[in-house]
């Protein structure tokens, strides 16, 4: 039970005379060669996923609420539903993904679910040199998003860390969303901003003796 079971599918096989290679996909791969018609009219980011979902044929369990109002598009080249959701996931931090179980998911930040965590022994020891780093340029303290209201002009909003500028200087972020709202972009820029004024030092691989 402790080890993944492969729910997707083989996609391709190639053969030499010393190694055979097998390339797969997992069951998400599908709404890649599953096109819709882009046309919509403004709703809700979980309504716009349901559409898609229901458009698509497809079977994608959709979690929690994400209440940021999309704007509406009349696109009308169909586009391949699993960059429709993506595009969604993204504009509203939401996490679309497969599970090990082949299940496909779009996780609303409201459903985020917390990380586990393991708590090492006191008698626990590193078996190598424990190596950390931090990269500051990863640091965005200037966030600008932009967004579509309803009159079809483009919008923006930006959000700083003025504490973070005043000690690295301004790092510039831009980034597009298909978000109608002011106050959701912005709210978006606030996140982004939150995560990323400041560097975080990051662990990679460590062994544990637990003898």
């Amino acid at each position: 039970d402790n080890y993944a079971r492969f729910t997707g599918y083989i996609t391709a096989i190639d053969y030499s005379h010393d190694r055979i290679q097998v390339t797969a996909a997992a069951p998400i791969e599908e709404l890649t060669r599953i096109d819709v018609d882009n046309v919509f009219s403004a709703m809700t980011a979980t309504e716009r996923v349901t559409s898609i979902v229901n458009a698509a044929g497809a079977s994608v369990s959709v979690e929690g609420t994400a209440p940021q109002v999309m704007c509406a598009e009349d696109d009308k080249d169909p586009t391949d539903s699993y960059r429709l959701i993506e595009s969604v996931a993204r504009d509203t931090e939401s996490v679309f993904y497969c599970d090990r179980a082949g299940v496909t998911h779009f996780e609303a930040e409201s459903a985020r679910r917390t990380p586990a965590t393991v708590t090492l022994p006191p008698a626990a020891t590193y078996s190598n040199d424990l190596r950390m780093n931090t990269e500051l340029g990863y640091i965005r303290n200037r966030v600008t998003v932009t967004y579509q209201p309803e009159t079809r002009t483009t919008g923006k909003t930006t959000v700083e860390d003025g504490d973070s500028v005043a000690q690295y200087g301004v790092r510039d972020y831009r980034r597009s969303s298909r978000l109608q709202q002011e106050t959701d972009a912005s709210a978006l820029a606030a996140s982004i901003t939150s995560r990323t004024a400041n560097p975080h030092w990051m662990m990679g691989d460590v062994t544990v003796d637990l003898s």
